[in-house]
């Protein structure tokens, strides 16, 4: 595999893990409410709440989808080549250290 393929091969797992967890915590919540106390805690959790995390692992996915068939299209080092790897980079912060991260691939 290319470095592309193998970056869009790795956010698309760490994509996959967020929505697995996102389902596993809406099923415990659903078994087992839990209260909170403190308004910003409780608004924080409002924010994050399952659904908004599935769709942005949704929306996240259509993104890697464009950028892998651009790469797949572009000729190296073009315009439209280096806006897919500059967006693909974009994704990467909140999963940098997790197994399999390149530092090459920091945006």
């Amino acid at each position: 595999m290319t470095s592309a393929e193998d970056l869009i091969a790795w956010l698309r797992a760490q994509l996959d893990d967020d929505e697995q967890l996102a389902r596993a915590a809406a099923a415990q919540i659903r078994a087992n409410p839990v209260t909170t106390e403190g308004q910003y805690v409780a608004r924080h959790i409002a924010r994050w709440d399952t659904t908004r995390v599935w769709d942005e692992v949704e929306a996240k996915r259509q993104v890697v989808n464009e950028c892998a068939y651009a790469l797949g299209r572009s000729a190296p080092r073009s315009t439209l080549n280096d806006f897919a790897w500059t967006v693909l980079r974009s994704l990467t912060p909140p999963y940098v250290g997790r197994p399999g991260w390149r530092e090459e691939w920091h945006a």
